[in-house]
């Protein structure tokens, strides 16, 4: 099965690390992941790490994402995100064509009044 390492372990006597994708068997995966040391990598989430070209995610179910998954496709492929960019402005980003990124604002901050 294959998995995200999210906490520092060893198998094999080798030290995984968080972030690693590693293929272990079954059982120790369904337990790393019951005692969240790690999380089950999804095929869509592969799917997407592997994609070059943006067109390739027009098919992809990015809704499915988490969002910290989608920052890290924006990051990827060099899209800067705003502070206050939302899940759906964000997947627009990541699907819309290199020449044709428009600008996403972040949300308007409260402007606090001061007496002069």
């Amino acid at each position: 099965m294959k998995i995200i390492i999210k906490m520092q372990t060893r198998w094999n006597g080798e030290v995984l690390r968080p972030g690693d994708r590693v293929d272990i068997e079954s059982e120790a995966a369904r337990r790393w992941i019951d005692k969240r040391i790690a999380e089950p990598v999804s095929a869509i989430a592969t799917e997407v790490a592997l994609a070059d070209d943006s067109s390739e995610f027009e098919d992809i179910p990015l809704e499915d994402l988490k969002y910290n998954e989608l920052r890290k496709i924006a990051s990827e492929k060099n899209i800067i995100v705003p502070r206050g960019v939302k899940k759906p402005e964000l997947i627009s980003l990541i699907r819309q064509p290199d020449g044709e990124r428009a600008d996403v604002k972040p949300a308007p901050t409260e402007e606090k009044k001061t007496d002069d």
